[in-house]
């Protein structure tokens, strides 16, 4: 029993120690460039697409082997049960003499290296070959859009925990200003100055807003998570965000953006980069029963040589012409797929491009509505401020019921909360606007 009570209480004081330290361990500080600059090094989304371009320039040099010769040597030995043999008559005088004839021997080896190299073919190794180097450009282009994705997420997760510690600062105010305008209806109760019911209502504003602040310290923790895993850090990793949601008015021209996402969108470069890959494509399929040209050497060393039981060196060189003169028009059918195809995606550069458009005319609605809260948003927190001070001061004189009072302070937390939401808005909107656009500023946060 003692030795059980002794492992419990070790456990309590290692568990009790490992809180400890976790709650005193130094903070890691995070601005948003050190947050974007963690992700563009740790992001599995990233890193995927990093690995892509590795696999891109793959392709490359699979595809400029087919410019190259191939050499191959290959060894080989057979050992046969039954040599093909004839017998052999020879007259010698009064007698014969008979002899028998193997076609072979039971030990057969051969080394041999065989030479091809591609001469013509009617541009299907030159197309594929272009179509490798496109692809690696296509490749290049979706490993933008993914830092242009990631740079965005970040500065949404980022913003988002800020936002959310603003507004647990909000709750935690309004809920500081309950508890100290109980205290002050509990001082008049006493001296018969208020009503049952208003102390009631009083307790009551307390504790409804003390969940709000329970569930604003779970949003922070939430975003610090989800911001965590963006950063491609691990979730036991304390970190402390350092920034501010600030306002600067910034004028968007939308013919500006719309002429900025034409020109560096990577979704359209790749659109684009498509299209010609298929007119390539195009090309190869049409070219599928076209003739084909191969040059083709062989250098033999091998024992036995037909009859000769030795080692014996020789060689042969030769031209293959490889032309299908009919495929059951397999060739017409893939040609159609490929047309069809290749129309398929200059209808979806056409669609990309639409969409593209509404994406920005939109973002700039939003950006719009975002600056027009945040000034109405400012006015309404002065006023809110101004009528909680006279609803207190007139509350302590008997002049406003203690209704008012508690309104007053809600209504001030909510313009509050508002108002960072607008910041918030206008904050993640103009980082929408530049994902939009294609992020000029690329160089910043790619290396080239």
């Amino acid at each position: 029993m003692k030795k059980t009570l002794t492992v419990i209480i070790l456990c309590l004081l290692t568990l009790t120690g490992f809180l400890i330290a976790q709650e005193t361990a130094p903070k890691t500080v995070i601005t948003l460039e050190k947050a974007v600059e963690s992700a563009l090094a740790n992001n599995k989304n990233v890193l995927i697409a990093r690995e892509k371009l590795e696999q891109a320039k793959g392709r490359i040099t699979e595809a400029r082997g087919a410019y190259l010769p191939s050499l191959t040597i290959q060894g080989s030995y057979n050992k046969l049960s039954l040599v093909p043999a004839f017998t052999l008559s020879i007259p010698a005088g009064p007698a014969t003499i008979t002899r028998e004839m193997k076609l072979g021997a039971e030990d057969n080896y051969l080394l041999k290296a065989v030479f091809q190299e591609t001469l013509f073919t009617w541009g299907r190794v030159s197309n594929s070959y272009a179509v490798s180097k496109m692809n690696f450009e296509t490749t290049k282009e979706a490993y933008a859009q993914v830092l242009d994705e990631t740079v965005y997420n970040v500065t949404k997760a980022f913003y988002g925990v800020i936002l959310s510690k603003k507004v647990l600062e909000a709750n935690e105010e309004m809920l500081k200003r309950s508890q100290e305008h109980q205290k002050m209806v509990e001082n008049k109760f006493s001296v018969g100055n208020a009503s049952q019911f208003e102390l009631l209502r009083a307790k009551v504003q307390v504790e409804n807003t003390k969940p709000l602040v329970s569930k604003s310290k779970n949003a922070v923790e939430s975003s610090l998570i989800a911001l965590k895993n963006m950063l491609g850090i691990k979730l036991s990793e304390n970190i402390e965000v350092s920034g501010e949601l600030s306002y600067i008015k910034e004028e968007v021209s939308l013919e500006a953006s719309l002429a900025a996402a034409q020109k560096n969108r990577p979704e359209l470069k790749i659109m684009d980069l498509r299209n010609q890959m298929q007119q390539k494509s195009l090309s190869i399929t049409k070219a599928s029963n076209k003739p084909s040209l191969i040059a083709v050497a062989n250098a033999n060393y091998q024992n036995p040589y037909y009859y000769t039981l030795d080692w014996v060196n020789n060689w042969s060189a030769g031209i293959i012409l490889n032309y299908p003169l009919f495929d059951g028009f397999s060739t017409n059918g893939k040609v159609k797929q490929s047309a069809s195809e290749q129309k398929q995606v200059q209808l979806q550069q056409q669609q990309l491009k639409e969409g593209i458009e509404v994406e920005i005319r939109q973002l700039i609605l939003s950006q719009n509505e975002a600056q027009e809260r945040i000034v109405s948003q400012e006015e309404n927190i002065k006023q809110a401020q101004e009528s909680l001070k006279i609803a207190e001061v007139g509350y302590a004189n008997g002049v406003v019921t203690n209704l008012e009072v508690m309104d007053t302070q809600l209504a001030l937390t909510q313009a509050k909360i508002n108002y960072m939401q607008a910041l918030y808005d206008y904050i993640i909107t103009n980082a929408g606007l530049k994902k939009a656009t294609g992020n000029e500023n690329k160089s910043d946060y790619v290396n080239e």
